[in-house]
């Protein structure tokens, strides 16, 4: 996928996503209960995103962290399934709550230019 947006791009243009994943260098214990505690979406490549981007052929690769922002929407999110008596929801965000505060997941943005 990476690559083939890269086709898409200009030359010179940006690629931007976020992803929320295992935090890097967990132990495989550690590994498969992030992805067991975090949300359906959780990336569960092994690769560095980085890597994986230039690889694929992206220039200026810049990674910001957003997990304290992720952390805040998560207990907005906790708050308003809450007033809505949603217990199954209340339940998997207790548990990518409980995932970050463990430093088991992130959520980052990944920026990347298709060189010129």
């Amino acid at each position: 996928m990476l690559r083939a947006s890269r086709r898409l791009l200009r030359p010179g243009g940006w690629l931007a996503f976020h992803t929320i994943y295992p935090t890097p260098g967990l132990s495989k214990a550690a590994y498969r209960r992030a992805i067991k505690v975090g949300p359906r979406a959780v990336s569960t490549r092994r690769r560095d995103h980085r890597e994986l981007l230039a690889t694929a052929g992206y220039v200026s690769i810049e990674i910001i962290d957003l997990t304290g922002q992720y952390r805040r929407t998560i207990l907005d999110f906790l708050e308003h399934h809450k007033r809505l008596a949603d217990e199954d929801r209340q339940a998997d965000l207790r548990g990518s709550l409980s995932a970050l505060d463990e430093g088991l997941l992130m959520r980052s943005l990944f920026l990347g230019r298709r060189a010129e």
